[in-house]
């Protein structure tokens, strides 16, 4: 603080100044009609008389304090981002939309945003970053504040998982070209681990504001078809719904294909924890199924989830190979599945070309392969698929054969693994096929993938799909009382000859439609996809013959559509327990240290001396208007 108060001597220096005595000349005057006004002034001459109300003392004195107090230089709070290079990022997922007291989360982001936009100093300059399962530019580095507060009114908000890791990547690669950066996230706190970001990254120094409390949510936070396996066919439609509340939630599960109501279950769901409903479906009719939860929380989107239930379809099964009977037993029990087995004379080139034609059967082969597999797809039990001369099965090396692997762990999200667990499975020998970027793993041992997806080379430049088992089924204790056998011989087939209409029941907010065209749909029209909310968006056409909509950020029905008339709908669904635990973090743990949450923005002073010099000099223009009305009126 400046040392002024030597200054506020000036106050009664002021004051003395109308006690001082005036000093006249004796004038001899012929009367004193005309100065008795000049008379009054003789009672300034004492100085023990009471001080005389006047205008310009006041005015004067005011002036004065001013520009004391302009000298003094006080300053006072306000919300600050400081630095030159302001880097903001908004999280604009999924769980940003829930409500709190004051207004939705991501209403109460953007306010923190204009609040770093009003903080900026005129060489400033700031870039807006929107975030959700990756990051997006929504505003390059600028200092025209009008241009960033309509950016920042512009953010829209998203259905889409969170991926901070991603975002604190592209916010590191950024600072590391900016002189004096200053990194701001804005979130929510509803972050997954971090922990393993790289060093680099998490020294990325940033400050973390969140506005948001823990709220109490209920969400359907899985959903799909499923169909039974073996006995009496049925088609039924599961449901999860996960309670995120500190206390037990009753609950209507209700399900609707279209607009009618279907089925409806009550379920009590602890807290902390989740429950399911099953809704047998096997006397309706195909089309667009929605399970819905009347939970009227903070969050909708999780409310509901959209399920395309298609007709079942015959799919032929032809077997190449050694007798198995296991595999024969787990082959007979798939419903709307005819098994036939082949020879392997049947295999010769143009043999089965009369059945593609017809119709895309399943080939299985049995520790036995042709020197040449059709174009179809197939499962390889215990054999390597043939490969294009240098073109290893799977990876970017050939495939080993290892002695007792040991199951750690398999991919719970793919369509061959749901409702499976592979537990208790001990295999003797089996081949371990390397990653690569046409092979994705179902089955992680200790020593690598002994199941998973590979995608061949067709003859049109597309992809078919193939499923790779290293073992023979005959050396593992798999077929012997293990309920995952059957269910995964009859999910495998199920994935591998589903039509393009019934590939999948259902998608999650972030992923990709793709839509496998046939005959004329590739050549002639206009493909585009509508959006729940009415948008038409183009359709990607990709080599092999799929139409493909990028990552989606909405939640609802969609629709492909050429030239106006419909071809398939989409239900997409947010489906993530992640974003539907409302539980801001207190801080960003990266393992080795965390980042705590602020409340707000910081703040820093601002000087107030300009706007005090400025009073004092209106205050002096009307002190000298006053004294001239004095003198001339």
């Amino acid at each position: 603080m400046t040392p002024v108060w030597w200054l506020l001597g000036f106050i009664p220096a002021l004051v003395l100044l109308y006690f001082l005595k005036l000093k006249r000349r004796d004038v001899p005057v012929s009367s004193t009609m005309l100065w008795r006004r000049s008379l009054e002034d003789l009672h300034v001459n004492s100085p023990f008389q009471r001080l005389r109300r006047s205008i310009l003392f006041f005015l004067q004195l005011a002036i004065l304090l001013l520009l004391i107090a302009a000298v003094w230089r006080p300053r006072w709070q306000t919300e600050a981002a400081g630095g030159r290079e302001i880097l903001v990022l908004i999280d604009t997922s999924a769980s940003m939309n829930a409500r709190e007291p004051e207004g939705r989360r991501l209403d109460l982001a953007r306010g923190e945003a204009r609040k770093i936009v009003e903080s900026m100093e005129p060489r400033d300059r700031m870039m807006l970053l929107a975030f959700a399962d990756r990051p997006s530019t929504v505003q390059p580095f600028t200092s025209d504040q009008p241009l960033l507060r309509s950016r920042i009114d512009s953010i829209a908000a998203t259905s889409l998982p969170t991926d901070l890791a991603r975002a604190l990547a592209t916010a590191h690669s950024l600072a590391h070209s900016l002189e004096r950066p200053e990194i701001y996230l804005i979130g929510d706190g509803c972050y997954g681990d971090v922990s393993a970001l790289p060093a680099e990254v998490k020294l990325l120094s940033f400050k973390y504001v969140a506005r948001a409390t823990r709220l109490d949510n209920l969400a359907i936070t899985e959903a799909d078809v499923r169909r039974t396996f073996g006995g009496e066919p049925r088609t039924e439609v599961f449901v999860l719904v996960e309670n995120g509340s500190q206390e037990e939630a009753r609950v209507t599960v209700s399900l609707y294909r279209e607009s009618l109501l279907i089925d409806a279950r009550e379920l009590a769901v602890p807290a902390r924890e989740e429950r399911s409903a099953l809704f047998d479906v096997t006397e309706q009719p195909p089309g667009m199924y929605r399970a819905e939860i009347g939970a009227g929380d903070a969050l909708a989107a999780d409310d509901r989830a959209f399920l395309d239930v298609a007709a079942p379809r015959e799919i032929e099964v032809l077997v190449a190979g050694r007798g198995n009977p296991w595999l024969d037993r787990a082959l007979a029990s798939i419903p709307n599945a005819t098994v036939a087995r082949l020879a392997p004379g049947d295999f010769a080139p143009g043999a089965l070309d009369a059945r593609l034609e017809v119709g895309t059967p399943v080939l299985v082969f049995d520790r036995w392969v042709p020197e040449e597999v059709p174009p179809a797809p197939a499962v390889f039990i215990g054999c390597l698929p043939p490969q294009r001369e240098g073109e290893p099965a799977g990876g970017a090396a050939e495939p080993i054969r290892v002695e007792r692997p040991i199951i750690l762990d398999w991919s719970r999200s793919h369509p061959v693994n749901r409702f499976i667990t592979y537990a208790n499975i001990h295999i003797a020998k089996s081949y371990v096929f390397p990653p690569g970027p046409a092979y994705r793993s179902l089955v992680e041992t200790d020593k690598g993938s002994v199941i998973g997806v590979l995608e061949r080379s067709a003859p049109d430049g597309g992809s078919i799909p193939a499923i790779c088992v290293g073992f023979d089924l005959l050396e593992s204790n798999w077929p012997l009382g293990h309920f995952s056998f059957p269910i995964f011989f009859s999910s495998a087939v199920a994935y591998l000859g589903a039509s393009p209409e019934a590939a999948r029941s259902r998608w999650r907010t972030g992923e990709a439609l793709v839509h496998r065209l046939r005959g004329g749909e590739a050549r002639a029209g206009r493909l585009e996809f509508v959006t729940p909310s009415g948008r038409r968006r183009p359709a990607t056409l990709e080599r092999g013959g799929n139409a493909v909509l990028g990552e989606v950020s909405e939640a609802g029905i969609y629709e492909i559509q050429q030239d106006g008339q419909p071809l398939r709908r989409f239900g997409v669904s947010l489906l993530s327990s992640a974003e539907s635990r409302l539980e801001p973090a207190a801080s960003i743990d990266f393992g080795e240290f965390s980042v705590a949450a602020r409340g707000g923005l910081e703040t820093r002073p601002r000087d107030l001396w300009t706007w005090l010099a400025l009073a004092a000099l209106a205050v002096l223009l009307g002190e000298w208007y006053v004294y001239n009305r004095r003198v001339y009126v």
